[in-house]
């Protein structure tokens, strides 16, 4: 998602795939060198949901965004709940990776505040279970997942919030306030290029 495309509250899915979104009051606006973005206040969100093609498990995968956030605390983009899943996130202005395989959640921490600036945050479960975070190429955390998420989970993508079940270390939906620029999921390993 790139945003680029969308028309009124339909988020284009531009990898040709057909996984458009609705956005919930998100209202496009200007976003980083001349594209558009989506503005969240907390409260909103877009809701991409369940489709083969966003079906991450048992394989490596890498999710991506571009980011400006106005607070410390938000989901930029989750798939999953509880039991399986993957998010994106920021905790005290940080970005973390979590990964849920059965239960079980392994967490990639940054340790410096992304607040108040552009970022590109890309996030990597490698085929050896290795999860590595990167903040604008470069690297700023790594651990190790138990296991690839197990199953395909039961609750869609969102960007935005966490409605379902949470992924994440965190209790409420935990809302996103500020700009989300371009969002990706890829199946596979794509490391960012160095900036």
């Amino acid at each position: 998602f790139t945003f680029n495309e969308d028309k009124g509250d339909r988020a284009t899915d531009d990898s040709g795939r057909g996984n458009h979104g609705r956005a919930q009051g998100a209202p496009l606006v200007d976003g980083r060198a001349g594209g558009k973005a989506r503005e969240f206040d907390g409260k909103s969100y877009v809701a991409v949901g369940k489709a083969p093609s966003l079906d991450m498990s048992m394989r490596p995968l890498t999710v991506a965004a571009v980011v400006k956030t106005q607070q410390p605390n938000g989901v930029i983009l989750a798939r999953g709940g509880q039991t399986q899943g993957f998010a994106l996130y920021l905790d005290e202005g940080k970005p973390v990776f979590a990964v849920r395989s059965g239960g079980s959640l392994n967490l990639a921490a940054g340790q410096r505040s992304v607040l108040g600036d552009w970022v590109e945050l890309t996030a990597i479960l490698a085929h050896d279970l290795k999860m590595t975070l990167y903040v604008n190429g470069e690297k700023v955390a790594e651990n190790k997942a138990d296991w690839f998420i197990g199953t395909d989970p039961n609750e869609g993508l969102e960007v935005g919030q966490d409605r379902g079940t949470k992924v994440g270390a965190y209790d409420s939906d935990n809302g996103f306030t500020g700009l989300i620029d371009e969002v990706q999921v890829y199946s596979g390993e794509k490391p960012p290029q160095p900036q």
